[in-house]
């Protein structure tokens, strides 16, 4: 009866339940026999409409659903915002904040998450899930060299003053003429999406409690492809260029290995850390520790006294370890969007697509030039290409795919997978991406730039997420 959802029509009310039709005598004791008979006529004679109507409630508490989160996490920037504003949170906290979820909540999360939905879902077919990552981070980044490239732009960005009117090149420093030229941007805002507060936030916000937690396991599993991509290429993309360079112009076995080594150290990092320790604790016997509900890789009833309190030690240590790391990753998801909301929320007030104010930028003396009478901001078609691709193509591309792998049965035929790999493909850019900056100096001109477009971008995400999650909802609810 608790998932019972009755529609009042003209002259008699008709009770259905999603993807069921029932008698509705069921349902009707009580009721005068005349109004019992005209239920059961009513319904034996339409048949279809009662089954083609039974979705139109879930949907709508679907969409609901989703633009409650979506406003939530709005009024979440404009709040931040306004404590930017009254100085109660101060400029250094962004970067602050960006340190720890790039060291401690991101890293925690992965190796809770990805342990355990290892550990106690392994199914081979669950691999296709990172395997579904990386296809949706290749397919942004060729869209974004595409858009570049079609569209024939010399400059990606273009250099505009407080009145938003453009700049003379004249008037650009050297330095900044480089950075207009850069496409790294472009290539990073379509090709990696936000694939972890977010999709948590608006999964948590739909499913019940015990769905949400099997749902964030697959986020988790999800990002054992798109983290390691992100924090690795994504990163690099924004990392100041290395004067120190090795050369192999005479090879040998020492300076191959110095190069190999060298690449490691560049790639490797807290997040791709934290992937490999959640598989290599889900995907080996020591899983058996950190959740002894998955079963018993010993049998220890026979042995003696003190083999069974060491065992019982190790595994109440392990746990506690687990819990530790799954309580600081818990606030991944908050943290992140703090940092988003400090990121655009101080913009919200600001409309006009290319209004800023000039940006600090450090001298070679070390002082900061605070006239510097611009500001730089991504060409008008090439911001609006971004958007686009991030909300409409990549959404529509991921899911003729999971269409395909499930045709195929390359996916598993589960609802809740299947539609968090869906709300994960309708994400708009990583909000990960303002952290990257603030963890490269050198790149700090792009802070406002990219600002500015995920203003824009998660303010269109408000309209756009409702429609896709109710559209995925429609095409996957049904067996």
């Amino acid at each position: 009866m608790a998932n019972l959802t009755s529609r009042r029509l003209p002259g008699y009310t008709l009770c259905l339940v999603p993807g069921i039709v029932k008698r509705p005598q069921t349902f009707t004791y009580g009721f005068r026999n005349r109004a019992k008979t005209l239920k059961m006529r009513v319904v034996s004679a339409i048949p279809q409409a009662s089954a083609s109507l039974a979705p139109i409630a879930p949907l709508k508490e679907v969409f609901l659903g989703t633009a409650k989160t979506s406003l939530s996490l709005a009024a979440i920037c404009v709040f931040v915002g306004l404590l930017q504003r009254s100085r109660h949170i101060t400029p250094e906290t962004p970067a602050i904040l960006s340190q720890v979820t790039f060291r401690i909540t991101v890293p925690c999360f992965l190796i809770s998450k990805v342990s355990k939905i290892v550990a106690l879902e392994a199914q081979w077919s669950l691999l296709s899930l990172p395997v579904i990552a990386i296809l949706q981070v290749l397919t942004g980044w060729l869209l974004g060299k595409a858009v570049f490239h079609l569209m024939n732009k010399t400059n990606c960005m273009v250099p505009i003053d407080a009145w938003g009117n453009q700049v003379s090149m004249a008037d650009v420093s050297v330095k900044d003429i480089d950075i207009l030229k850069d496409d790294s941007l472009i290539i990073a805002a379509c090709a990696f999406g936000n694939s972890v507060s977010l999709p948590l936030v608006i999964l948590a916000g739909l499913l019940s409690h015990v769905d949400g937690g099997t749902a964030a396991g697959y986020v988790a599993l999800y990002n054992v492809g798109g983290s390691p991509l992100l924090w690795s290429i994504g990163y690099q993309l924004f990392s100041p260029e290395r004067k120190e360079v090795l050369s192999l112009s005479r090879p040998s076995l020492q300076s191959f290995i110095q190069f190999v080594w060298f690449w490691i150290r560049r790639i490797l990092n807290p997040p791709i850390y934290g992937t490999l320790i959640g598989l290599v604790i889900g995907a080996t016997p020591i899983s058996y520790f950190f959740y002894p509900y998955k079963g018993k890789f010993l049998d220890i009833h026979q042995s003696c006294e003190g083999f069974r309190v060491l065992h019982e030690g190790l595994v109440l240590f392990c746990q506690s370890i687990m819990e530790a790391s799954s309580l600081l990753g818990s606030a991944t998801a908050t943290v992140q969007t703090i940092i988003l909301a400090c990121a655009i929320g101080p913009l919200i007030s600001d409309f006009g697509l290319r209004k800023g104010a000039a940006y600090e930028t450090e001298t070679e003396s070390g002082e900061f030039n605070r006239e510097k009478g611009y500001t730089i901001v991504l060409d008008k078609h090439i911001f609006w290409a971004i958007i686009c691709i991030r909300l409409i193509g990549i959404p529509f591309a991921i899911l003729f795919l999971v269409k395909g792998l499930l045709h195929m049965g390359l996916l598993p035929k589960n609802t809740i997978l299947v539609f968090t790999v869906l709300v994960v493909s309708a994400m708009p850019t990583a909000q990960n991406l303002a952290v990257m900056l603030q963890l490269n100096p050198s790149k700090a001109p792009l802070v406002e730039t990219f600002a500015n477009l995920l203003l824009y971008e998660y303010a269109l995400a408000l309209v756009s997420i409702p429609i896709w999650t109710t559209l995925f909802t429609a095409l996957f609810s049904r067996p």
